[in-house]
């Protein structure tokens, strides 16, 4: 056997690097865990600010090059981080001390990211697409954040060894792929349970109303997807990055045997800690042992199967014993007893149904199932024949009800005109959106006309709201609360500012009416329903 190629060793379970992952990041201190975090946590968060804004915001696209400039530029950042990182973990598994983040090993790490890492958001989709080389892709780049420090000096070496090694161990790759994907699936859930319970909670438990439990489902937009895929990110991508560092290691100990070193490094250690162990264990003297009978030996025996500590390794019997003690047992087996036996029962009288239809069947039809002469072929035609055109005539007599009803249906809809949905002003969670500008209008002056005047300057209030929506300069939603539009409709018509004060005046008006204790006057209504008419002058269109 040739000494100068490595032996081939068994791939451990990803179950196993998942065990380790965690160990290791246990044990590991918290500044690497900070790290970590001081690399990831400006991006995120820059992450969600770009997201919301590119997504709410009327001036995106005046500043999304500067904004997406940004975010590439942290993005390299927590790249470096995560780099150092995992040579802080490497340093935790080998005893290795790692590099300051201003040593030049760390510089060249970091060059190494900063070159090869953003070419990942061309090349995992592509490999996704085609699924086979995902695996492959995937450990390349997180194997890139865990090269030696001999490996890294030049671009091409270092790529070499990362993908070496990612190509090793396929199946292990693809099962940890899976685990990984599975717990982010758990710990988005998790996470997206969280953040929707939370503000309930603190509405049940302490009365606080919110912004949250306002506007009900409309917080599940993407802005809500993006921040709890990100903090799922926050959770999840250090484990990942401790599974493929344990990953390398272990590969690259097939041929530099560095584990072994490790093992051996702590092996001093282990001998101190067991030498008193080995010194108590010392055998006594000889001497001549107490007579024991076979019955307690026995008991001993039974006593000690019979712990806790051992009783889980014996086979599970495949039913309890007859004489059970447990009587809640003893009921349960009896009950599926009494199951089994009635489904039996039933199968038996359906076998008995069928065999009686199949000698009736006989009797009618001689022939039938046996070796009697066959039945008049004349006889089975008319039968055929009257069975066929029963089924047509059925049929034909469905296709006539049918187009019957439709018609039916259909002048009733063309005789009856679509009356609009009758509007309660009284009703809390109404809305602008639900009427057209006219037609609250003119609910506003049914409700003068009835002498209702708060409903009526309520409808004219929502007329206000639904004008300026017409003119794209609000966005009705529910939630919204009346300053929120006040802010809208500021960003929106900066250039005419007379608009915003006569809008600014009729929220006053409305709201110390209609929330308040202020009576409401035909003064009040001429002067709201000539504010609205400024309104609908001045309002620019979109």
């Amino acid at each position: 056997m040739r000494l100068d190629v490595p032996m081939k060793r068994p791939a451990k379970s990803a179950v196993e690097l998942f065990e380790e992952a965690v160990y290791l990041l246990r044990s590991a201190p918290a500044s690497v865990l900070a790290v970590y975090y001081a690399g990831s946590l400006p991006f995120v968060l820059a992450f969600e600010f770009f997201w919301a804004d590119m997504s709410q915001s009327a001036f995106a696209y005046d500043h999304c090059a500067p904004a997406a400039l940004g975010l590439a530029l942290l993005f390299l950042w927590m790249m470096y981080w995560q780099a150092l990182f995992v040579r802080r973990l490497h340093a935790e598994l080998s005893g290795v001390g790692a590099p300051s983040w201003r040593a030049n090993q760390a510089r060249r790490l970091g060059f190494l990211q900063l070159a090869v890492q953003p070419t990942k958001f061309l090349v995992l989709p592509v490999a996704a697409l085609i699924l086979l080389p995902f695996a492959g892709a995937y450990a390349f780049y997180q194997n890139l954040m865990a090269v030696r420090d001999d490996e890294s000096e030049s671009l091409p070496r270092a790529v070499g060894a990362a993908r070496k090694q990612a190509l090793v161990w396929p199946t292990q790759n693809w099962t940890l792929i899976a685990i990984l994907a599975l717990l982010e699936v758990v710990v988005f859930l998790n996470i997206a349970a969280a953040i929707l319970i939370a503000p309930y909670l603190a509405k049940l438990l302490l009365g606080m109303e919110n912004v949250f439990t306002r506007s009900g489902l409309a917080t599940m937009n993407t802005t809500f997807l993006a921040v709890t895929a990100s903090l799922t990110y926050l959770v999840t991508n250090p484990l990942a990055k401790a599974v493929y560092l344990l990953r390398y290691f272990y590969a690259q100990s097939v041929k530099t045997g560095e584990d072994l070193r490790v093992a051996q490094a702590f092996l001093p250690v282990l001998l101190v800690l067991l030498i008193p162990t080995l010194v108590a264990a010392q055998p006594a003297p000889p001497t001549s042992p107490p007579a024991v009978s076979i019955e307690q030996l026995n008991h001993a025996i039974d006593d000690v199967i019979h712990r806790p500590e051992f009783t889980w390794r014996l086979p599970r019997p495949q039913r309890p014993p007859e004489n059970n003690p447990n009587w809640f047992i003893r009921a349960t087996q009896a009950f599926l007893d009494a199951t089994v036996r009635g489904a039996r029962q039933v199968g038996r009288w359906v076998d008995q149904f069928v065999s009686w239809l199949g000698d009736k069947l006989k009797s009618m039809l001689p022939g039938f199932g046996g070796n009697h002469p066959g039945p008049d072929s004349r006889m089975l035609r008319a039968l055929l024949y009257s069975l066929l055109v029963a089924v047509a005539a059925l049929l034909g007599w469905l296709l006539w009800r049918t187009v019957r009803s439709g018609k039916r249906t259909r002048s009733t809809l063309e005789a009856t005109p679509v009356a609009a949905p009758a509007v309660e002003l009284s009703e809390a969670d109404l809305e602008a959106d639900q009427q057209a500008l006219d037609q609250w209008l003119q609910l506003a002056r049914d409700c003068m006309a009835r002498q209702e005047l708060r409903l009526a300057l309520r409808a004219l209030y929502l007329a206000s709201l639904a004008q300026l929506a017409e003119r794209s300069l609000i966005s009705i939603q529910r939630g919204k609360s009346n300053q929120d539009y006040a802010r809208e409709l500021h960003r929106k018509s900066r250039a005419t500012p007379e608009l915003l004060a006569v809008f600014v005046h009729n929220v006053r008006v409305f709201e110390r009416s209609w929330y308040g204790q202020y009576a409401v006057d035909r003064g009040i209504l001429e002067q709201f329903e000539n504010n609205l008419q400024k309104m609908r002058t001045c309002a620019p269109r979109q």
